[in-house]
């Protein structure tokens, strides 16, 4: 086909990848030159790290979204100040939490939120009475 140029899709390599690759390497090599063990060694050093940052970077992620539905669960029954897109503030008590497109969002007056746009939190009534705090 004539003007068409191929495109390659971006692909992170993962850990059965790598396995691939050094299963090939090994029934490929050459008998008269064999897999050199300080090259061996390096590519399982390789494939552990890879697995041990993969699994890492996925602890991390779960860390966050854990601590962001703590922070928003912490939120309800408490009066929010949200910052709209245009730039006006909002007020409301926080009524609930949904997850929606995989972002937390909160529910004030009936309507979603972003949690990243709070900017003040105010605890309401009981014993304490009215406490302000600025994010």
């Amino acid at each position: 086909m004539a003007g068409v140029v191929p495109t390659l899709a971006s692909k992170v390599l993962g850990f059965q990848d790598f396995i691939k690759i050094l299963t090939t390497e090994l029934t490929t090599q050459d008998p008269f030159a064999p897999f050199q063990t300080e090259d061996f060694i390096n590519q399982v050093t390789s494939m552990q790290t890879f697995q041990t940052i993969s699994s890492l970077s996925e602890t991390l992620k779960n860390f966050e979204n854990s601590s962001k539905i703590g922070f928003a669960t912490s939120l309800i029954g408490k009066m929010v100040a949200i910052k709209a897109d245009d730039g006006s503030t909002i007020s409301g008590i926080v009524e609930g939490i949904v997850l929606e497109d995989n972002q937390i969002k909160i529910v004030v007056n009936n309507q979603l939120y972003d949690l990243e746009k709070v900017v003040a939190v105010t605890n309401v009534g009981g014993a304490m009475g009215q406490e302000e705090i600025k994010i």
